[in-house]
């Protein structure tokens, strides 16, 4: 692991299982750069086979250090806070959560109106 890129280091800890959450998003990561001619299909192919015989984090230092630079740190949804001294294999938690409070309450507000109407012409209905 001493050829690990310039910024990068070994992973927290390279026994530690691989999650879904890191397949998937090395997997997104190999496909968006062979679609993009970034890599070759043989390479493309090697690494997929690599990444999915990995069982721990550290078997997929080799996948990520073989991703055109552009690659290696997985790309962040808008507005999210992202860790770019990430080790190879790792991936970003979600730190950051959308405030939702004002949609939700908008919504239950909705609810509330709507449910108040049908009381209102059940009681309306029923009384004639």
């Amino acid at each position: 692991m001493s050829q690990l890129p310039i910024g990068s280091r070994p992973p927290r800890d390279p026994q530690r299982p691989v999650a879904d959450a890191q397949r998937d998003d090395l997997t997104q990561r190999l496909n968006t750069a062979y679609e993009r001619g970034d890599l070759s299909l043989e390479d493309y192919q090697g690494l997929l086979a690599q990444l999915f015989e990995a069982h721990t984090t550290g078997d997929l230092v080799p996948v990520v250090q073989a991703l055109p630079a552009q690659y290696r740190v997985p790309s962040a949804p808008q507005g999210a806070e992202v860790d770019t001294n990430l080790a190879p294999g790792e991936v970003n938690q979600s730190r950051k959560r959308a405030d939702l409070s004002l949609p939700m309450a908008k919504v239950g507000i909705g609810i509330a109106a709507v449910l108040a109407i049908i009381v209102v012409a059940i009681v309306i209905g029923v009384a004639l």
